[in-house]
């Protein structure tokens, strides 16, 4: 049954629900906080299922090496949240998975340049978590992840708007 708001109540503001824009610093911000909380507990538990498969994730990790070697960085937004999904599906718990996703996604639709440096730093961590969760080292994996969406939240605030020789636009 569907919710109605009451009478001289304010409406909340989602970053979620406004597509027009896109999220604010602010939102940016408390975004991949979450992101953080979320995945770190995703790949913690990860590490500690048992039968884990990461082939997918392995190949998202080739496919970003690719994108990034070749400059052709339009797929690296896709590429970069079906790596975190990959990972994160191996937690064994879905709606946990899709949730991460889907506030990475959102976190990364302010994505405008990041340089090669900051992708390559970016690769470093996904390596690493990658290795924690194959090692079944749980706190580890927990600690990068988070250290790897704190960083690419910095990243992406500090990203200059206009383009340089050693940047590349990550959307069409």
């Amino acid at each position: 049954m569907p919710t109605r708001a009451r009478a001289g109540a304010t409406a909340r503001h989602s970053p979620f629900s406004d597509r027009s824009a896109g999220p604010s610093p602010s939102d940016l911000i408390h975004l991949f906080e979450l992101s953080a909380v979320l995945e770190s507990h995703a790949v913690a538990c990860a590490a500690a299922a048992i039968g884990r498969d990461l082939s997918a994730a392995r190949a998202d990790l080739a496919n970003l090496d690719h994108v990034i070697r070749a400059r052709r960085l339009a797929g690296w937004v896709n590429l970069e949240v079906r790596f975190h999904r990959a990972l994160n599906d191996q937690s064994g718990n879905q709606v946990l998975a899709a949730m991460a996703e889907r506030t990475l996604r959102e976190g990364l639709t302010a994505c405008p340049i990041l340089s090669l440096d900051v992708l390559s730093v970016l690769q470093s961590h996904h390596r690493d978590v990658l290795h924690c969760i194959e090692e079944g080292s749980a706190e580890n994996a927990a600690r990068y992840a988070r250290s790897h969406l704190l960083t690419l939240r910095d990243a992406l605030l500090d990203a200059p708007r206009g383009s340089a020789t050693a940047r590349f636009r990550l959307h069409r």
